[in-house]
């Protein structure tokens, strides 16, 4: 039966969980004040790590949950799925930019046609590290598609994930894999503490894969130890306002 038009029938093995719509409201906020630079929320820019979070474990839970159905996980539908749901907005936006550069930014056209070229294949963010782009440069205006450089590691790891979960299923299943994903948050914290350097740039550190995996893997270890069909419980109204309340501040902190 083709996918084309429907709905992924391992989907629906995956409850909706509103509560999860709301930490993706609170997470795009807290981002956008900080570029806001609203001087009390100075650590918003984690609302990126909230989302890294949420993908490794929603992807994750729908890479399992397929698994767990059909006793395989077909890569290539996955892959087209992610792209179909991806590409029409990511390049309508690139688009857009190309227009407004265009018109009115002329003189940028050079650099932007190659920040819209690595923006197409996913690669921003390596793009902006060898361009010696920063993330943090006070004065300067940054491209356009600076922001794709968060869902080109997404997409990095909608491709290298699967296959790692393909390959651990095949050799020793579950074990093997929440292994080599409690080791990639490991190595790639320890890269973070290894390429930042304080009063230095840390736009390698902020951007990079390796350096940025290890959220992503969070998310995924979490699919494992706590699967989606168990995120049913309903807090009552006053555990929920004291867990906002936590979650708000631990942004804002």
């Amino acid at each position: 039966m083709s996918a084309r038009g429907q709905r992924s029938p391992y989907l629906r093995d995956l409850p909706y969980a509103p509560g999860l719509d709301g930490v993706r409201a609170l997470a795009v906020t807290a981002v956008v004040l900080y570029h806001a630079r609203v001087p009390w929320l100075p650590g918003g820019f984690l609302g990126v790590d909230v989302f890294f979070v949420l993908s490794g474990y929603l992807i994750t839970s729908l890479l399992l949950a397929e698994y767990r159905r059909a006793g395989r996980i077909d890569l290539s539908r996955f892959w087209i799925r992610r792209a179909r749901r991806l590409l029409p907005a990511a390049l309508l936006v690139i688009v857009v930019c190309l227009i407004v550069e265009a018109v009115f930014l002329r003189g940028n056209l050079g650099a932007f046609r190659g920040d819209a070229l690595a923006s197409v294949l996913y690669v921003n963010n390596w793009h902006q590290i060898f361009a010696g782009q920063s993330y943090f440069a006070a004065f300067g205006r940054p491209s356009l598609l600076e922001h794709y450089w968060s869902l080109s590691v997404e997409e990095q790891f909608y491709v290298v994930w699967p296959l790692v979960l393909v390959g651990g299923f095949a050799i020793s299943r579950r074990r093997w894999v929440v292994g080599a994903a409690v080791a990639a948050v490991f190595i790639s914290m320890v890269l973070m503490a290894l390429l930042y350097h304080g009063g230095v740039d840390a736009s390698r550190a902020y951007y990079g894969t390796d350096t940025r995996a290890a959220p992503l893997m969070i998310g995924a270890i979490l699919a494992f130890a706590w699967p989606f069909g168990r995120m049913t419980a309903q807090p009552g109204r006053s555990a929920r306002a004291v867990l906002d309340g936590v979650g708000l501040l631990a942004i804002a902190a």
